[in-house]
């Protein structure tokens, strides 16, 4: 639904609109089906806590915010300021390098402590950003 708005004129499309209204029944339906079965996949009464409902909410802001950053860039990047895939990409990939260099140090917080492992995904957050700041 959402890849296809742009291209069909959003709620101005039969089919999105069709999408949009079964998307929110099944919602509706999944949430009623895991409050009123006895043995729930997903444990909605989990949510009735305000510091884990809090938690949720804001790591789903975080994914909002961080998968946002990942698709809009790169069009942004393509579409306003008119420059190809492979330069979007060229500016986009030392985020994506970053994290793959990164990746073997996730297991070592168990024995070491989250202390430095922490700083360290902070400072290469701000590493991996750096050749953003050159946007011409």
């Amino acid at each position: 639904m959402l890849d296809k708005g742009q291209e069909d004129d959003w709620f101005g499309s039969n089919f999105i609109i069709a999408l949009a209204i079964a998307a929110a029944v099944f919602l509706i339906g999944f949430i009623i089906r895991e409050l009123t079965i006895d043995q729930p996949i997903v444990h909605l009464e989990l949510l009735k806590y305000r510091s884990f409902a809090a938690g949720i909410f804001f790591v789903t802001v975080l994914g909002f915010v961080l998968y946002s950053s990942l698709v809009l860039l790169p069009l942004f990047m393509q579409t306003l300021l008119g420059w190809t895939s492979a330069t979007a990409g060229l500016w986009s990939s030392p985020r994506g390098i970053g994290t793959a260099l990164c990746m073997p140090l996730v297991g070592l917080p168990a024995r070491q402590g989250l202390g430095w492992p922490l700083a360290v995904g902070v400072r290469s957050r701000h590493w991996r950003s750096f050749p953003l700041r050159f946007f011409p």
